[in-house]
Formats: structure tokens, sequence, C-alpha cells
């Protein structure tokens, strides 16, 4: 009785709290109901997720190799607009922290100051994960006042390099851009994204020496996932394990010298490959980067698969079912940080962007967070059942970024993802 209620007491200074406006309290008294939901391993739930992800634009202006817009073409392009905002409101109150993600470039939305001052009036701190083309004085400002850290993305430290592998973006543009911002705000903390493959990883200990040269106080170094559509295995740095233990071996001493923290796959660093030499033969057989023939035909390819969206609807059958693999915890991705896209779409995380859980369009976000499926997963995860679309999670298998959740066993077969397999399924049905 006491149990149930405190609870009706933290729910009534909850609701309070946001009819007077208080965000702060709103959101202290949100997580603490969090924090007991969690503990009680309840399906069904009162809290809200005291972190998004949300999607401003699809449209990106780089041809990444590793990336879809390689081959979309910025296929179905929007900026979140009015409507956008409306349907995403009633999150915000309980909200502490909102990272601006998705498809595109987040930054590219020609309205994206007016959105990140929006979020900073609700006592929201924003993030994003940007390529650092897109920065101008005003926006500079705004992410003064709302950010605390931002993340920029940068995969060579010579022009080369990153313009080769970030095909249509500027090599010195990046860096004009972030010492424009680090000059508006000198407290920011700005970290560095960088995805290994066979095409930067000599140029690892420069990237760091770079991060430092940027005022970066942190580099995350994570391996590429290949995608089958995109014929890109061979680029991956597990097939090429003492060259990567090599170079980004260097990395972390250069890291330690510049003074920078440094976040990688440890896993791999442990794992045993083939001689070095004999990796470093391999690696030269095949062209630097993608031709654009064969760029050419992925697009040309896309085009005859004549898709009307993204995603599909996530079922019981399809969706809500257990992996081979145990777990203790939950994801924090699952349990805090769901994902939103501009369509309204609501998804686990942003690593499944196929399977939308609902759309804010069509229904409330509690009738969405506290449906079957959800109610599924969270049952899922209490029983110590890793669910079959979290296999090959880029932050399950580099431990990152995920501190409630452990996987009993990680074993080479992990590494293969059920997303990606499943996307590549779709691709080659519609083609065929």
């Amino acid at each position: 009785m006491e149990q149930k209620q405190e609870r009706e007491r933290l729910l009534h200074l909850r609701s309070q709290s946001v009819k007077n406006k208080d965000w702060k309290e709103a959101k202290r008294m949100n997580r603490r109901i969090m924090e007991e939901d969690q503990q009680s391993q309840r399906e069904t739930v009162d809290y809200f997720p005291p972190r998004l992800q949300i999607e401003h634009s699809n449209i990106c202006n780089a041809q990444c190799i590793m990336c879809s817009h390689f081959f979309t073409q910025n296929a179905r392009p929007r900026f979140a607009g009015q409507s956008f905002r409306e349907i995403i409101r009633p999150l915000l109150p309980y909200a502490e922290k909102i990272t601006l993600h998705g498809v595109g470039e987040p930054l590219a939305h020609p309205q994206i100051a007016e959105f990140i001052e929006w979020y900073h009036s609700y006592a929201i701190r924003v993030t994003c994960n940007t390529n650092m083309s897109y920065m101008d004085c005003r926006l500079a400002e705004a992410i003064r006042k709302a950010f605390s850290t931002i993340t920029i993305s940068c995969d060579g430290c010579t022009p080369k390099t990153y313009e080769g592998i970030r095909k249509g973006l500027s090599f010195e543009e990046f860096k004009e851009n972030t010492r424009l911002l680090r000059s508006h705000a000198p407290a920011l903390k700005i970290r560095m994204h960088t995805v290994a493959m066979r095409q930067n990883l000599a140029e690892l200990p420069g990237i760091v020496r770079l991060a430092a040269e940027l005022g970066c106080c942190h580099i995350t170094i994570v391996d590429l996932t290949p995608q089958e559509f995109l014929d890109n295995q061979k680029d991956a740095p597990t097939h090429y394990i003492a060259t990567l233990q090599a170079y980004l071996g260097q990395a972390i001493e250069e890291a330690a010298k510049c003074g920078i923290s440094i976040a990688y796959p440890q896993i791999l660093m442990k794992a045993t490959g083939r001689p070095f030499g004999q990796e470093q033969q391999e690696m030269a057989r095949y062209p630097l980067f993608p031709t654009d023939e064969f760029q050419n035909q992925l697009k040309e390819a896309y085009k005859d698969l004549h898709l009307d969206g993204n995603t599909i609807p996530a079922t019981l059958a399809c969706f809500a079912i257990p992996s081979s693999y145990r777990c203790q915890g939950v994801c924090d991705y699952f349990a805090e940080e769901p994902y939103i896209d501009i369509n309204g779409d609501v998804f686990l995380c942003c690593a499944n962007w196929l399977h939308s859980l609902g759309n804010l369009n069509d229904s409330s976000f509690e009738a969405i967070w506290n449906g079957k499926l959800y109610q599924t997963l969270r049952k899922l995860f209490a029983e110590g059942q890793l669910p079959k679309y979290c296999k090959g999670c880029i932050f399950l298998r580099n431990q990152m970024f995920t501190s409630k959740i452990k996987i009993e066993r990680l074993d080479k077969a992990f590494w293969m993802s059920e997303f990606d397999q499943e996307v590549a399924k779709i691709m080659n049905a519609k083609r065929s």
C-alpha cells in the first residue's frame, strides 16, 4: 500500500510540474518513476523516455561510401516542419536530452537553430553527430547555449582519404567549421567519431592528432558495419586484425600523448589475425575507393526498387522474438532512448530504422510505448533473452554507450547483424 501511495504521489507531482511548466522538476519526477519501473521490471510503465533521438532531416549533402546515401540520392527528401513539432511536443516536458539524429545531416535543416532554441526552452540538453559541413554564427550560438557536447564525424586526416570516404565534402571546410564553432563555444566538449575501415587504418594515429588539434576532448573509433548492398565486406577491419591492432595501438598511444580520451573496440584488440604483411597484400588488391561506375549501378538498382518508404510495421511474429543470446539487464537505448524519424515512426533505437513500432500521426506515444510490442520486448529482457534484432548491434558488440546490459557471450557469429540481413533480403527480393 505504501509503495502504491508513493507512486501516486510521484505521478501527481510530475503532473503538477508539467502544469506549472517547471520542466526541471517534471524531469526529476519522471526519472524517479523510471527507476522504480525498471527496478520492478514492469512490462507496462508510467515513465516517459528521458532521452530521445529525433530525425529533423533525411537529406544529406554527402555520399559516404559506407552509407545508404551513397546510392539513394536523397530519395523522398524532407525537413521537419510545424506538424512534426506538434507530434513530439507532448514528450518534451519529460525529455532530459535530445540527440538530433537520423538518416540525414541534422544541421542541414534551414531552421535547425530554431529547433535547438525551442528544445532549450524546455530545459533540454541537445547534442548531435554532424559531418560539420554546415556552420554559421547563429547556429554556433544556439549550440553554445543548448549543447554541452557535440560529436563530429571524421574518417581521415588527409584530403584524399577524408574526401574519398566522405564523398561530396571538403576536408578544409570541415576543419574551418570546427574552428568557427570552437571560437563561439569555448566550453563545448567536442568529440570525434571515426569509422575504422580498410581505407583509413593507416591514418588512425593521424586522425587522433587531428582531433587534438581541433580541440576535441575525446575520440571514438568503431569498426565498419559492412552492408551486402554496398559490397563492402572487404573493407571491414575484422578481416585485417593485425593491421587494425598495429595502427589502433599507435592511435591509443597518440591519444595518451595528446591528452584526449579514446574509446575503441577492445574485443578486436584481443583477437588473432593473419600476419601483417599478408594482410597488407590483400588490402592492396582492391581499389581504394568504389568507382563512379559502381556507384551509378547502385543508384540505378535502387531506383528500380520503386520503394514507397523505408519502413515496415513491426509485429509480434516478425520482430518481438528472442535470439540465441542471453543477456543480463536491459539495453539503455531500448529502455530510455527511442528513435523517432521525420515521418513520425517510432523505433526501438537508431540501429534499427526498418521496423516501425507505430506512428505518432496515428496514435499517441503512450499507446506505442505501452503497446503489446514494447511489453513483449520488456518481458524478453526481464527473462534474460536478447531480442533477435539486437544481434550484431554496433553498440553491444563494441560495448559502448550501453551500461545497463551485458551479453553473456560474444562470439564471432554475433558480428553478423540480423537486421542487416533482413534489409538485404528485402532489397534483393524487390530487385528480383
